[in-house]
């Protein structure tokens, strides 16, 4: 449970418990957690607690898919849908194309810079 400590150190989470679960009986889930400890951006360049939710929060996407606490302070990973987009969050897979304005959730990334 290494790559969980990286988000429990964060304390952007409230709750790990159904995370933790999910590690256990999802291996598609375990491999994507792998993949973004490893390689998140987001986690790379350390960017603050408040700045992930207020980019979260600011994204009609994410404010379907994630919830935030009552203080609104940290995620409420509640469910499994939302452990999976807080993932997604994690990993920088919100992407603008700045050509034509358009958002996207993108899986595959290479790095312009």
């Amino acid at each position: 449970m290494q790559y969980c400590a990286t988000i429990e150190e964060k304390s952007i989470v409230n709750d790990l418990t159904k995370f933790k679960s999910q590690l256990n009986n999802d291996t598609s889930f375990a491999r994507k957690l792998v993949k973004v400890c490893k390689g998140s951006a987001v986690i790379e360049k350390e960017i603050a607690n408040d700045t992930i939710i207020k980019f979260a929060m600011s994204k009609v996407y994410y404010q379907e898919k994630l919830k935030l606490t009552e203080d609104e302070s940290q995620f409420d990973l509640g469910s499994i849908n939302r452990c999976r987009h807080f993932l997604t969050l994690l990993d920088d897979e919100f992407v603008k194309s700045e050509l034509t304005q358009q958002e996207y959730i993108s899986k595959a990334k290479d790095r312009a810079s």
